[in-house]
């Protein structure tokens, strides 16, 4: 068993680095695929408008809404699942690599190292001239290993559980004011249901198919990622109350328990569910705050 392991150190390490402008760009490539099938969607729900103002054409504007959601539920999410499922490998090298952690014990697909470099001079050429940040908080290592990786896999899970939550919420509401709004017109125009399913809800079948299974999707990774928070959190209480330096034995068990933890978050990191890049810019000082807070309280 390794006795130490700084996190600070190994993720300024070249070896590091290279994996984490690697999985940004693979991450970006799916940011890219489901800004693509949103804008689809989004389109095809719009267009319930020229349902309204041109009833002639309510029966074509329904036939597209509903290949839209074949579109995007059946071919689109397919490519998505696969890149996201690329990615989540990538960042489990970088975390394997700065986290001290043995590679997952089932075997995996692995990223060849000449396509790892590939993506990350693509990355580099798009990156900021701004200093980088540090991925993990700096403070775990006030802590021995396993426990500063169990500090930042903790830190990590935070930051996470909320913005899904915030996210699902966002799309659970979303959804709810569409067919509002549509219910509420069809009401004021004395639409018949026909009229209401072919002119408003078919078009916007494949957004509000895709606004629910993505907030459902957020909410169920957010209670597992919860979850998975507070055995950390207890672990490592257990750890902090003790009067006496953990044995190596301890330490061994510890480390065991760090990998499973491990194995979880990289099941949940594979799943399509993700994020959009705003709400991440737009809470992420908040959030990074509270990380490092995080951190620091767990001395």
């Amino acid at each position: 068993m390794r006795m130490e392991h700084n996190v600070s150190e190994s993720q300024s390490t070249e070896t590091a680095l290279l994996l984490l402008d690697a999985a940004s760009q693979l991450h970006q490539k799916v940011r890219a695929l489901i800004l693509i099938r949103w804008a689809v969607v989004l389109l095809l729900a719009a267009s319930s408008f020229v349902a309204i103002f041109v009833p002639k054409s309510a029966g074509l504007v329904a036939v597209f809404g509903l290949l839209g959601a074949v579109l995007s539920n059946v071919v689109l999410v397919r490519r998505i699942n696969a890149q996201s499922r690329q990615a989540a490998l990538v960042q489990e090298r970088f975390d394997c690599e700065v986290l001290g952690l043995d590679w997952p014990s089932t075997t995996y697909e692995d990223v060849p190292d000449e396509k790892l470099k590939a993506l990350a001079r693509k990355a580099r050429r798009k990156a900021s001239s701004n200093p980088r940040e540090p991925w993990y908080p700096e403070a775990a290592d006030t802590r021995q290993w396993p426990y500063n990786a169990m500090q930042c896999q903790r830190a990590n899970l935070s930051w996470d559980i909320g913005l899904r939550r915030k996210w699902a919420t966002i799309l659970f509401s979303a959804a709810a004011v569409w067919v509002g709004i549509g219910v509420a017109w069809s009401v004021v125009a004395h639409w018949p249901i026909e009229t209401l399913a072919i002119s408003w809800l078919s078009p916007s079948l494949a957004a509000v198919m895709l606004a629910l299974t993505e907030a459902l999707g957020n909410r169920d990774v957010a209670a597992a990622k919860s979850s998975l928070y507070k055995g950390l959190t207890q672990e490592m209480s257990l750890s902090a109350n003790s009067d006496m330096t953990p044995s190596d034995d301890v330490r061994q068990a510890a480390a065991l328990y760090a990998r499973a933890v491990q194995d979880q978050i990289l099941r949940l990191r594979s799943e399509h569910t993700r994020v959009p890049q705003f709400l991440y810019s737009y809470l992420r000082d908040n959030y990074e705050a509270d990380m490092r807070e995080s951190a620091e309280g767990a001395r």
